[in-house]
């Protein structure tokens, strides 16, 4: 056969074999990642799309590998153009979130906020790390194989598709007490909250590339607390903490027993607010005087101190070794600024037993701090008193909107020769 006979026969092969392939195109073959979009999954017969949280429910203890049928679809919810997200997607949709760890940066430019994506599960794995589900991939270290990243732009394309109609995800307001399981890997919004005073004039994280990232807790108006993450490799990590109050939005994640939120970029943080004026005392760190709480006697000895029993609390009894002394003692709060308007509330716990002096609810405004308070001025305050017999009460919510500049708060203990009560107190918020 002559050379020109070879070419012809080589010209139709390849022709006949371009137009089959044409013909039996897989209309779910991997798109042009220019194109931007991707067919809807939900319309095909090969795959099945499920719900991030029905996903969740595949796994199975152990990091598990997941069908090749298997779709989610989502919206992008993090951003790594500020370095606070580091080579991870977390996705939500109406029933929950995951978090797709992926080993590239850069990823919010192929997946923006708001970009709705679909994954085809099919050969990636479901694994869990600090207590919450991921999807990743395996890969070998040593001799043994571990459950990480989703390795590199080839293995991505084979996963990950854009798909039209995304919206940036509105952040769901939860107050930091009800955060569930069902809350992990989603966009949420606290209100009314600040940082803990023990963080304030510190920065987000240390702005050093080789210092590890940083925690500082958020509280609202009751104490709750959620840890704030930031990235030493992020943008603001050298930014002042701001010392007002407000909102906050971030991605909300645990590890291990501590709840953490991961703010996209700083303007996720709206503390505008004038600084909540929150005391809140509960004695669960064993000091009666942290948070510059302080006693004073002005007769007698005795003092108040820390209980223990059945919990803690702070205590007051004038009797000792079979005998009661007289005492006149006081439990005080340390100053506290309290707004010209707005409501201001105070409430706590008390109980009691054996007979003698009620304990006196007392508010000054006038108290400097130091000596003999009752050289200043004080107003008796009356609350729900205990029933008796240790039985805790709860005072009611008492009113402090008439105040104004800085108060002290107080419980006034008196006690004589004759009798006296043993009284307890937890759980005081001035908020």
């Amino acid at each position: 056969m002559n050379k020109k006979n070879i070419f012809l026969i080589s010209l139709i092969f390849l022709l006949v074999t371009t137009m089959l392939m044409s013909c039996v195109k897989d209309k779910w073959e991997i798109p042009d990642k220019q194109a931007n979009v991707y067919v809807n999954f939900a319309d095909s017969t090969n795959y099945t799309v499920f719900s991030i949280y029905d996903l969740k429910q595949m796994y199975d203890g152990d990091t598990t590998v997941l069908a090749d049928t298997v779709v989610i679809e989502g919206t992008v919810i993090s951003d790594d153009n500020n370095g606070n997200f580091y080579k991870i997607i977390y996705l939500q949709d109406s029933t929950g979130g995951i978090a797709i760890q992926i080993d590239m940066t850069g990823l919010s430019k192929l997946y923006p906020v708001g970009q709705k994506i679909a994954i085809k599960c099919g050969g990636l794995y479901l694994g869990e790390d600090g207590g919450m589900k991921k999807l990743g991939s395996m890969y070998k270290d040593g001799e043994t194989y571990q459950f990480g990243r989703i390795q590199g732009i080839p293995v991505v394309d084979n996963h990950l598709f854009k798909m039209t109609g995304g919206l940036p995800i509105v952040p769901k307001v939860v107050k930091i007490q009800d955060l569930a399981s069902l809350h992990y890997c989603t966009l949420i919004k606290i209100e009314n909250s600040q940082f803990a005073t023990s963080s304030l004039k510190e920065t987000y994280a240390h702005p050093s590339l080789n210092a590890l990232g940083r925690g500082h807790y958020i509280q609202d108006y009751d104490n709750n607390k959620i840890l704030l993450y930031s990235s030493s490799y992020s943008s603001f990590a050298g930014d002042t903490l701001p010392e007002g109050s407000g909102n906050i939005v971030g991605v909300y994640a645990i590890y291990g027993a501590d709840k953490q939120l991961y703010i996209r970029d700083i303007k996720d943080v709206e503390f505008n607010n004038l600084r909540m004026t929150n005391i809140y005392k509960d004695f669960e760190d064993g000091s009666i005087y942290s948070g510059g709480w302080f006693t004073r006697i002005v007769k007698g000895t005795l003092d108040w101190k820390l209980g223990t029993i059945g919990g803690k609390y702070v205590m007051m009894s004038n009797y000792v070794g079979g005998k009661n002394y007289e005492s006149e003692v006081w439990f005080i709060s340390p100053a506290t600024e309290v707004a010209a308007l707005g409501a201001k509330t105070l409430s706590f716990r008390n109980a009691y037993k054996y007979s003698g002096a009620p304990l006196e609810l007392m508010i000054s405004n006038n108290y400097s701090g130091e000596g003999d308070p009752n050289l200043a001025q004080w107003t008796k305050v009356p609350f729900t008193i205990s029933a008796g017999n240790f039985a805790w009460a709860n005072s009611g919510t008492i009113d402090l909107s008439a105040y104004t500049g800085t108060i002290h708060v107080a419980f006034k203990y008196t006690g004589a020769t004759t009798n006296g009560s043993t009284w307890e107190v937890d759980d005081i918020k001035i908020k």
